[in-house]
Protein backbone atom coordinates (compact mmCIF):
# COMPACT_ATOMS: atom_id res chain seq x y z
CA UNK A 1 0.00 0.00 0.00
CA UNK A 2 1.46 3.32 -1.05
CA UNK A 3 1.81 6.48 0.97
CA UNK A 4 -1.07 8.30 -0.72
CA UNK A 5 -3.47 5.43 -0.12
CA UNK A 6 -2.37 5.23 3.50
CA UNK A 7 -2.99 8.97 3.91
CA UNK A 8 -6.45 8.67 2.35
CA UNK A 9 -7.22 5.71 4.59
CA UNK A 10 -6.13 7.71 7.67
CA UNK A 11 -8.27 10.65 6.51
CA UNK A 12 -11.31 8.37 6.28
CA UNK A 13 -10.63 6.75 9.66
CA UNK A 14 -10.31 10.13 11.38
CA UNK A 15 -13.09 11.90 9.52
CA UNK A 16 -15.66 9.12 9.88
CA UNK A 17 -14.53 7.49 13.15
CA UNK A 18 -13.97 4.06 11.68
CA UNK A 19 -11.18 1.51 11.46
CA UNK A 20 -10.25 -0.01 8.11
CA UNK A 21 -8.36 -3.28 8.43
CA UNK A 22 -5.44 -4.05 6.12
CA UNK A 23 -7.47 -6.87 4.57
CA UNK A 24 -10.44 -4.59 3.88
CA UNK A 25 -8.16 -1.87 2.48
CA UNK A 26 -6.61 -4.32 0.01
CA UNK A 27 -10.08 -5.22 -1.29
CA UNK A 28 -10.93 -1.60 -2.16
CA UNK A 29 -9.74 -0.69 -5.64
CA UNK A 30 -11.99 2.11 -6.95
CA UNK A 31 -13.11 5.52 -5.74
CA UNK A 32 -16.71 4.27 -5.65
CA UNK A 33 -15.82 1.18 -3.61
CA UNK A 34 -13.98 3.35 -1.11
CA UNK A 35 -16.90 5.76 -0.76
CA UNK A 36 -19.28 2.81 -0.42
CA UNK A 37 -17.12 1.24 2.30
CA UNK A 38 -17.04 4.49 4.26
CA UNK A 39 -20.77 5.13 3.98
CA UNK A 40 -21.60 1.54 4.95
CA UNK A 41 -19.26 1.47 7.95
CA UNK A 42 -19.46 4.98 9.43
CA UNK A 43 -21.77 5.83 12.25
CA UNK A 44 -24.54 8.11 10.89
CA UNK A 45 -25.54 9.29 14.36
CA UNK A 46 -22.15 10.98 14.66
CA UNK A 47 -21.69 11.80 10.98
CA UNK A 48 -24.95 12.92 9.40
CA UNK A 49 -23.14 13.46 6.09
CA UNK A 50 -22.05 9.84 5.77
CA UNK A 51 -24.44 8.85 2.99
CA UNK A 52 -22.78 7.61 -0.19
CA UNK A 53 -23.22 10.77 -2.24
CA UNK A 54 -21.80 13.04 0.48
CA UNK A 55 -18.88 10.69 1.15
CA UNK A 56 -18.13 10.38 -2.56
CA UNK A 57 -18.12 14.18 -2.95
CA UNK A 58 -15.79 14.60 0.06
CA UNK A 59 -13.45 11.93 -1.29
CA UNK A 60 -13.34 13.58 -4.73
CA UNK A 61 -12.67 16.96 -3.10
CA UNK A 62 -9.77 15.43 -1.18
CA UNK A 63 -8.28 13.83 -4.30
CA UNK A 64 -8.51 17.13 -6.17
CA UNK A 65 -7.19 19.40 -3.43
CA UNK A 66 -4.47 17.25 -1.86
CA UNK A 67 -3.28 15.14 -4.80
CA UNK A 68 -3.97 17.55 -7.69
CA UNK A 69 -6.00 15.01 -9.61
CA UNK A 70 -8.22 16.74 -12.19
CA UNK A 71 -11.86 16.48 -11.06
CA UNK A 72 -12.98 15.43 -14.53
CA UNK A 73 -10.73 12.35 -14.42
CA UNK A 74 -12.35 11.03 -11.22
CA UNK A 75 -15.38 8.76 -11.61
CA UNK A 76 -16.79 6.03 -9.40
CA UNK A 77 -14.99 3.35 -11.38
CA UNK A 78 -11.59 5.09 -11.33
CA UNK A 79 -8.97 2.69 -10.03
CA UNK A 80 -7.04 4.31 -7.19
CA UNK A 81 -3.72 2.88 -8.34
CA UNK A 82 -3.88 2.43 -12.12
CA UNK A 83 -6.17 5.31 -13.16
CA UNK A 84 -5.35 7.96 -10.56
CA UNK A 85 -1.71 7.09 -9.97
CA UNK A 86 -2.05 6.79 -6.22
CA UNK A 87 0.40 4.26 -4.91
Amino acid sequence: MGLEILEIRMWAEERFSLKISNKEAREISTVGEFAQYISANSKPAFHPHSDYEAVYDMLVDLLVSKYNIPRESIVETSLLYADLGLG
